[in-house]
């Protein structure tokens, strides 16, 4: 059992990730190339500032600079965080703005206002002024 688990994990290994040494770079290349491409996607959602700081012109500029996949991967792990937050403050613009309107707008979109209203009524009903 042990052996056939071991030969099915090297054979998804091995196409997965490579059989030779070739190979395995040519993969990390690949997934690297990936990456970076996912994170030239979110460019347009970063400020102006952001874009020439973090990004090459294009994808393909960057990837005739940075030609080897160690590169590339330093470049993801250094830049995909601060490119990522970009996005998320994109969306915390929108959740700023909403939260200026009115609480109840939202809770009636969940049911929670129509929950409160329901407690309120008990309350109202059950609970006695001193």
């Amino acid at each position: 059992m042990w052996d056939h688990c071991y030969k099915e994990w090297k054979t998804r290994n091995s196409a997965r990730h490579g059989k030779d040494v070739e190979d395995k770079a040519q993969r990390r290349l690949e997934t690297a190339h990936r990456g970076i491409r996912d994170l030239y996607d979110l460019k347009p959602k970063c400020s102006l500032q952001a874009q020439q700081h973090y990004f090459y012109p294009t994808v393909e500029d960057h990837f005739r600079r940075d030609t080897d996949a160690r590169s590339l991967e330093n470049w993801l792990e250094t830049y995909q965080p601060m490119i990522c937050s970009c996005k998320t403050s994109d969306i915390d613009g929108i959740i700023q703005t909403a939260a200026s309107a009115k609480l109840t707008m939202f809770f009636i979109l969940s049911g929670l206002y129509l929950h409160a209203t329901r407690h309120q009524r008990w309350h109202r009903d059950n609970v006695r002024p001193h």
